[in-house]
């Protein structure tokens, strides 16, 4: 796998999450929520750990230098964007706390135990050239 780009772009052009190959999935905290959802778990790929560690850093530093998606996101603490390489075998996440977005541990299953998912789209510009 390739490093992940520092330009990503999170587009809003495409209508069904479950045809998307590369995804991002941004969800919002709901106070009170407690959905546990039960499915098959999905083993992710090899990455080595040092590119495991580059990417998440250059994605969460992109987050927090520029706006990456193609439409106005109000964020608020406890917002998650959570990005999908390949059907899953790839997943990065990312929560906004106190002005910043931080790495965070997830896995797909978990994304709407507390949250809602209120925006999705593909990734463009995702590997690094």
């Amino acid at each position: 796998m390739c490093e992940v780009s520092n330009k990503i772009i999170f587009c809003t052009c495409h209508s069904d999450l479950d045809e998307l190959e590369d995804a991002w999935i941004y969800a919002r905290f709901v106070d009170g929520k407690e959905e546990y959802i039960i499915g098959m778990p999905i083993m992710p790929n090899f990455i080595n750990p040092v590119t495991h560690k580059a990417n998440r850093y250059r994605i969460c530093r992109m987050l927090n230098q520029r706006n990456c998606f193609d439409i106005d996101i109000l964020h608020i603490d406890r917002d998650q964007l959570h990005l999908s390489f390949d059907k899953y075998s790839l997943f990065y996440s990312f929560e906004y706390r106190n002005s910043k977005w931080r790495s965070i541990e997830s896995e797909p299953l978990m994304m709407e135990w507390y949250h809602d998912i209120i925006h999705y789209g593909k990734m463009k510009e995702m590997y690094k050239m």
